[in-house]
């Protein structure tokens, strides 16, 4: 009677623990194989980078997760495509997890023809793992795991910056707060600004003046994302309604503003007490001790104000009369309450080991074509980070044709704001075609680090005010190894001179204090349009045509002087040629899938209303009464039969009940299904009547 949930290979426990395995490991290596790079650079960033810093803290939640929902995922890893009794197991869950892959697959390429070359393959990972486990394990395995897999897309280095414009009222917010319960405990403290940045100036108890500008780091944005993933993981772990848990999330930001305050609160008392070094210990730990305590205060009011359930005590495990019968049936489930009763075993199937191999000649795919998330490079010269003289930094450019080097300066404040190892400024200069007395600039900056910034990101998101876009493009400046760099033309608020970078970054081993270590170069460009226009090399102001010109010759012989490592397969260059005719059949994949089925359900539904006119008027009284007891409760066996009682006045036998329907399940209009009532598996009766184009995502693989 449980065909769906009976195991379809019987063997011993360690056969299905191998099957198992098998299954597992088709995620886990490819995974592992396609994206090493990618994770690699994230774990090292994120070692170095304080906002990053959650990310260390995600494999925990994400294992979390998965001991919670263990049970259901023993049940539904285990669960058999019914659609293959009907002739469409390549029609539902199987082909959208063939989509997913090939979506997968597409954006890592595309995305390593971009300047965004690790994020774009980071997003394509939580796409690659969902499409793995809808091929290997099903799509109810799929639907239990959704959460954990939606966390993977948090890992993106840069993921603030899509929150980063309003760190401005964030800091003025944090910082009038912060200097108004600094004024309110008696510490002397002054409002200003400093560049139009909200900065507080205390004078210590030794009569130090000190100013504590409250930018982008003390703004509480840089604990923005982690907190809200640890927000939206203990509001995704409490139990209650889902109205709950959004005004849960909703009341996080406020709380974070407010501990952002205190925060800052914090730190200048401590150095309007003891000095700027205590003040730096607690500025170093404040953003994790604020993001746990607003954790543990939003469970607080979850649970205290809001009545929601913390996930810490265990439901007890109910039993009925029918469990012991049904074990002793060699069931899986008990066929009245509908929780599970025994372990179900796993199984490796022809077609199994099919959608196991499409998996992995992807992931081989992916592995083929792979692209270093950052372009890898060498130095052109060895030298020593810490004490890099004038004469060391002339050697990281090249000579131009026409153009004269000239290194500029170090510049150590910007080495300061933004942690880089060194920020080298050079210029390339020539004679005006129009006159001697004219040159032509073009400021070149290097700039090595451990972690990355981008143009757009200083002016437009972090700007204040941001400025005007003119121009914000990709452009390809060596074919092999492919190598793109940002185009980036702007106007500052109240300036009509148009300003123009080109940009790219570079990953390059590094000598510091002695030892070799790996870092970000970035390689700038910069110059005005006017200057260069005034100089002769282009046509007027607006030629922004005519600058990429310029900036190309000069990128290219950089770009080659800094010894790129690896080249490009045809493969790469193929597809980027190609992108926007692979974007649109990328897009047209899911389109196809869902008319496709949504053809098939059409045919489904007509089907099933003449087999409903064909029932017997007891057998159409069960089908409502099941479609009535959907509606108010969960419809396992003793749900269905407590409602027939009550609707219709007379008893049922339960053993009659669970054999009619079985006989309306063999016609197509019920089927048995699991749903996940408190991370514990129960088995339930559905009808199948009238459903959407897009109920295959929830009926293809978890059909019971």
């Amino acid at each position: 009677m449980e065909k769906s949930i009976k195991p379809a290979l019987r063997g011993k426990f360690t056969k299905s623990r191998t099957a198992l395995a098998a299954k597992l490991l088709t995620i886990i290596v490819p995974v592992l194989a396609a994206y090493w790079q990618d994770l690699e650079l994230v774990f090292i960033e994120s070692l170095r980078i304080d906002f990053m810093n959650y990310i260390f803290i995600l494999p925990f939640l994400i294992g979390y997760i998965l001991y919670r929902k263990r049970r259901m995922l023993k049940v539904t890893s285990t669960l058999v495509d019914t659609n293959n009794q009907e002739g469409h197991v390549w029609t539902g869950g199987v082909a959208f997890g063939l989509v997913l892959l090939a979506i997968s697959f597409i954006i890592y390429i595309l995305g390593s023809s971009t300047t965004y070359t690790l994020e774009y393959h980071l997003f394509s990972l939580p796409v690659f793992v969902a499409g793995s486990i809808l091929l290997v394990f099903n799509l109810e395995t799929l639907k239990t795991l959704l959460f954990p897999i939606a966390l993977l897309f948090s890992i993106q280095p840069y993921l603030i910056q899509l929150v980063s414009s309003f760190w401005a009222d964030l800091s003025w917010v944090s910082a009038t707060t912060a200097y108004n319960i600094l004024t309110s405990i008696n510490i002397p403290a002054a409002f200003t600004t400093i560049l139009e940045v909200p900065t507080i100036e205390i004078t210590t108890v030794n009569g130090e003046t000190l100013p504590f500008t409250v930018g982008v780091a003390s703004s509480g944005l840089n604990s923005f994302i982690g907190f809200t993933v640890f927000s939206v993981f203990a509001v995704y772990i409490m139990r209650g309604p889902l109205w709950k848990r959004a005004v849960l999330v909703l009341i996080g930001y406020p709380l974070l503003i407010l501990l952002n305050a205190l925060r800052i609160t914090i730190i200048i008392g401590l150095a309007y007490q003891w000095g700027t070094v205590a003040s730096e210990v607690f500025h170093l730990t404040g953003g994790w001790i604020l993001v746990f305590i607003g954790t543990v205060i939003l469970l607080f009011i979850g649970e205290k104000a809001l009545k929601m359930q913390l996930p810490m005590s265990k439901s007890p495990v109910s039993t009925c009369i029918s469990c012991e019968q049904s074990l002793n049936s060699d069931h899986g489930f008990c066929i009245s309450c509908g929780r599970l009763i025994r372990s179900l075993d796993y199984s490796v199937t022809k077609e199994s080991l099919l959608k196991m191999t499409l998996v992995t000649l992807i992931a081989i795919l992916i592995i083929f074509v792979a692209t270093p998330p950052i372009a890898l490079a060498k130095s052109p010269t060895e030298v020593e980070l810490t004490t890099i003289s004038v004469e060391e930094s002339r050697q990281l450019l090249p000579v131009v044709p026409d153009w004269n080097l000239e290194f500029l300066y170090r510049d150590t404040q910007v080495e300061q704001f933004l942690r880089q190892d060194a920020a080298l400024a050079f210029a390339y200069f020539k004679p005006s075609t129009h006159s001697n007395d004219t040159y032509a600039y073009v400021f070149v900056t290097v700039q090595i680090s451990v972690s990355r910034h981008t143009w757009e990101g200083s002016l437009i998101t972090y700007g204040h005010p941001p400025v005007t876009v003119l121009d914000l493009k990709d452009i390809r400046i060596l074919e092999n190894p492919a190598l793109n760099a940002r185009f980036f033309a702007y106007q500052r608020s109240n300036s009509n001179t148009t300003e123009i970078v080109l940009y790219w970054f570079e990953r390059v081993p590094f000598k510091i204090n002695s030892i070799w270590d790996m870092r970000n170069v970035q390689i700038s460009l910069w110059s005005t349009s006017y200057d260069l226009a005034r100089a002769g090399l282009i046509s007027g102001a607006d030629d922004l045509a005519g600058t990429q010109k310029v900036y190309l010759g000069i990128s290219q012989i950089i770009a080659s002087y800094w010894q790129p490592i690896k080249t490009s397969s045809k493969i790469n260059a193929l597809i980027a040629q190609n992108g926007d005719r692979i974007v649109v059949t990328a897009g047209m994949l899911p389109v196809g899938i869902v008319v496709l089925h949504a053809f098939y359900l059409r045919k489904r539904e007509k089907a099933n209303v003449i087999a409903l006119s064909k029932l017997s008027n007891y057998n159409k009284r069960v089908v409502d009464i099941l479609r009535h007891t959907e509606k108010v409760t969960t419809s396992t066996l003793d749900a269905i039969s407590t409602e027939y009682q009550r609707i219709s006045g007379s008893s049922i036998v339960k053993e009659q009940l669970l054999r009619t329907l079985c006989n309306i399940e063999r016609a197509g209009l019920v089927h048995r299904r699991l749903v996940n009532k408190n991370d514990e598996p129960v088995l339930i009766w559905k009808t199948q009547l009238s459903k959407s184009p897009l109920s295959f995502l929830r009926l293809s693989n978890g059909d019971l």
